[in-house]
This record gives C-alpha cells, sequence and structure tokens, in this order.
C-alpha cells in the first residue's frame, strides 16, 4: 500500500515490467503518458507533469510518483488504483498494474 499526502513531498517509486523483464530504458522513453484512476477519476501526467516522473530512472526501469502534487487529489482509499500506461504503439493505453493506494490531505 502507498500512502500519499496532498500537498506534501511524499514520493514513491513502481518497476515497469514486460514479460516478467524490466524494461529497457529506450522502452521507458517510448512512454508518452501515465494516468493514475484514483476512484474512478483519471490523473494524467499531461495535467499534472510534477507528478509523474519517468525520465530520471529509466535507467532502472523506475516511473516516480509524487502524487501529493496533485492538490485536487480526493482524501480516501482505492485498493485498486489502475497505473496506465500509453505509447506511440499503444495510444489507448495499457493497464499495466493496480496500486493500493491511500490519500490523506492534512
Amino acid at each position: 500500500m502507498e500512502t500519499i499526502y496532498v500537498d506534501r513531498n511524499n514520493k514513491f517509486a513502481k518497476k515497469l515490467y514486460l514479460n516478467n523483464t524490466a524494461l529497457t530504458s529506450d522502452q521507458m522513453d517510448a512512454i508518452s503518458r501515465v494516468d493514475i484512476v484514483f476512484k474512478g477519476v483519471t490523473y494524467d501526467s499531461a495535467t499534472y507533469a510534477a507528478a509523474f516522473d519517468w525520465t530520471t530512472e529509466k535507467a532502472n526501469s523506475y516511473i516516480i510518483f509524487a502524487l501529493g502534487e496533485i492538490s485536487v487529489l480526493p482524501e480516501g482509499h482505492d485498493q485498486k488504483a489502475e497505473l496506465i500506461v500509453y505509447t506511440s504503439e499503444d495510444t489507448d493505453g495499457i493497464i499495466w498494474d493496480y496500486i493500493d493506494l491511500t490519500v490523506y490531505d492534512i
């Protein structure tokens, strides 16, 4: 489970795998957008760029999430927040994983 505090700098990272193999730097470079669907609402990297970073740790296949940067993220818990990844080949996005998220606004 990941805990997010709205308007705070808490971060977490998620390593991306495809067919049980970590993504390469080139595959990470191919990512064009990332979404999190929390409690049925989509928050995307196009709108909230500071909340999603797939370039800093691309050599290690990580996306770094700073979801506290999304000031409109509501408090609550979602056991299956969807992580959706987009590339030029996957323009409709791929549900990559589910993340157990709890959000606090303190």
